[in-house]
């Protein structure tokens, strides 16, 4: 049994090799029956992690989102053994409900033991000097029960630099810190720690190109403490493929604050492309990821 941050999963086999399925229900963002897509990679990263030893490390996931899954309906999870090297393991896993694939991403892993060839040393530092020492306006507060989400998020100012003689998107960097809650007892950098690096990526990501263009969505302006709702002139949309690489295998934590800077390069109608850098609280590049996000209008 695994307890993955919205619920416990026991993993099982369909009836034939590397296949699982879900037995609890899933939990959804309130008022929907949408699963967030970090859950959905997360998952996929466990059912992929059942086929390898256990000296490799999820490096990196890529997902591409077919469809929306049922939560009230069992997902087969099923997994390819796409090579096994002696550095590097790659596995494919395909969500599938009713017959219709849902969900595609193929899970790289690494070996653990130490490299012992020449290395290259180098790692980017946060361009955002945002710091706090809690999270006091969580974004997911309104409607969290017992079942989720077991994260937590509060956006930060967003950062602006001149193109010309007016601030430009394109130039601009969104900030936010999150965690996972409850703390987690395992050691840091270990594969629940990964996990839920996974679950946060995939969230206030998404608003990115709306906030730097000036768009809102609803959502309380930054820093509002009365939490009054702003104009929805969008929605916040899905994800339309995601890939996270992680640079780290030990020392991080997701139970602790990491500082998430987002930017996005491109945007057209609804549809923007978008760069992300996950770092702990000390300033470590724990991952970045590379997403494509389709927002809707109301």
């Amino acid at each position: 049994m695994l307890c993955l941050m919205s619920t416990c999963y026991l993993w099982k086999s369909h009836g034939s090799k590397d296949v699982y399925e879900n037995v609890n229900e899933p939990w959804t963002w309130p008022g929907s029956a949408v699963i967030p897509g970090g859950l959905l990679m997360s998952e996929c990263a466990v059912a992929a992690q059942h086929t390898v030893s256990e000296d490799f490390v999820l490096d990196s996931l890529q997902s591409h989102f077919l469809g929306g899954p049922s939560s009230t309906k069992p997902m087969q999870f099923k997994v390819t053994r796409l090579s096994n090297g002696r550095r590097f393991a790659v596995r494919g896993v395909v969500i599938e409900q009713d017959g219709k694939s849902l969900l595609t991403a193929t899970v790289q892993f690494v070996s653990s033991s130490p490299w012992n060839g020449p290395a290259m040393v180098h790692s980017v530092s946060r361009q955002t000097n945002h710091s706090i020492s809690k999270i006091t306006l969580d974004d997911l507060e309104v409607g969290r029960h017992k079942l989720g989400p077991f994260m937590k998020f509060q956006r930060l100012p967003p950062i602006y630099r001149s193109v010309g003689s007016s601030p430009s998107p394109v130039s601009g960097i969104t900030a936010s810190v999150a965690q996972i809650i409850p703390s987690i007892t395992d050691a840091a950098g270990s594969n629940i720690h990964t996990l839920g690096i996974i679950n946060l990526s995939d969230y206030h990501v998404m608003d990115a190109p709306m906030q730097l263009s000036n768009i809102t969505f609803g959502m309380p302006a930054v820093n509002d403490y009365s939490r009054t709702p702003t104009h929805q002139m969008n929605k916040i949309g899905t994800t339309l493929n995601h890939t996270i690489h992680f640079h780290t295998h030990d020392r991080f934590r997701a139970d602790d604050l990491t500082y998430i800077e987002a930017e996005t390069s491109w945007a057209k109608d609804g549809r923007a492309m978008i760069s992300t850098k996950i770092f702990s609280r000390d300033g470590m590049l724990i991952a970045t990821c590379v997403q494509e996000v389709r927002n809707c209008k109301t």
